[in-house]
C-alpha cells in the first residue's frame, strides 16, 4: 500500500510507486543521498523526517512494513516509523524502534495504548551500523483468536517473534492522523534518526519468510 524508492522525488513530494497515491513528505533537511540501490533519504536531526499519509493505517489488520537502513549509531528513542494520533501517551501508538531504551539498544515493536499495559516485542540482534542492513517487521492477525503475530527479520534473518499480541492495528490506530518514518511523536525524544533510509514499504499483509528474502533480494544467499 506504501512503496518508496526515492528515486523521483518532486521537491518535498515523495513519490508512492505501488500506485495507491500515498505520497510521502520530506520535512526539516531530509534530503535525497546515494542509497542502497538508487537513491535514498538522510535523516539526521529529529526534525529531518517523512511525513506518511493520514489515515493509511485503517488498512493494516495484518501488515508488513520493510526497509534497507543504514544508521552511524544506534541512538535511544528513534524510530524506524510511529503511527498514532498525539503525543505523550494520549493516544494509543504503534512504533518500531532501532535502538531501545538506551543507546547501543535492540530493536523493538512497541504498542502503547492510551490506557493500559504497553507491549514490547524485542529482537535478539542489534542492527548493525556503518552498513546497508535489510529490515523487515510482519503482522499477522488471526480473527478467529483475535491475536496477533509479529516477526522481527535483519537481513531476511528471524530476530525476533511474538505471539498473543491483541491489538489490532486497524482497530487500535483507526485513522491515524500523525504517521512518520525516522522520527519519535514524543517531546522528549531529541534524538534524530541519524542515518539513511530506502525502499521504504508497507503492505496490507504480513509476508512469509520465503517473501522477505524475495523482497530484499537475499533469497539466492540463504
Amino acid at each position: 500500500i506504501i512503496h518508496y524508492d526515492f528515486d523521483a522525488i518532486n521537491g518535498t513530494t515523495v513519490p508512492d510507486i505501488s500506485g495507491n497515491g500515498n505520497n510521502g513528505t520530506l520535512q526539516g533537511a531530509a534530503t535525497a543521498v546515494e542509497g542502497y540501490s538508487g537513491q535514498g533519504v538522510q535523516c539526521t536531526v529529529k526534525a529531518d523526517y517523512i511525513s506518511l499519509p493520514s489515515g493509511f493505517p485503517t488498512s493494516l489488520t495484518s501488515f508488513t512494513y520493510a526497509t534497507w537502513v543504514k544508521v552511524s549509531a544506534l541512538k535511544n528513542a528513534t524510530r524506524f516509523f510511529d503511527l498514532g494520533i498525539g503525543a505523550d501517551a494520549t493516544n494509543n501508538f504503534l512504533a518500531f524502534v532501532p535502538s531501545y531504551g538506551a543507546d547501543n539498544g535492540y530493536m523493538v515493536l512497541r504498542y502503547r495504548p492510551a490506557t493500559g499495559t504497553a507491549v514490547n516485542v524485542t529482537s535478539t540482534t542489534k542492527l548493525p551500523t556503518g552498513v546497508w542492513a535489510h529490515v523487515a517487521l510482519t503482522y499477522a492477525w488471526n480473527a478467529a483468536t483475535s491475536t496477533g503475530t509479529a516477526k522481527m527479520y535483519l537481513n531476511g534473518a528471524v530476530v525476533a517473534t511474538g505471539t498473543g499480541l491483541t491489538y489490532n492495528p486497524s482497530l487500535s490506530l483507526g485513522a491515524a492522523t500523525e504517521n512518520y518514518l525516522c522520527y519519535s511523536r514524543w517531546t522528549q525524544d531529541a534524538n534524530g534518526f541519524g542515518g539513511a533510509v530506502d525502499d521504504v514499504r508497507f503492505y496490507n499483509r504480513a509476508l512469509t519468510a520465503d517473501d522477505v528474502l524475495t523482497l530484499n533480494g537475499l533469497a539466492e544467499l540463504n
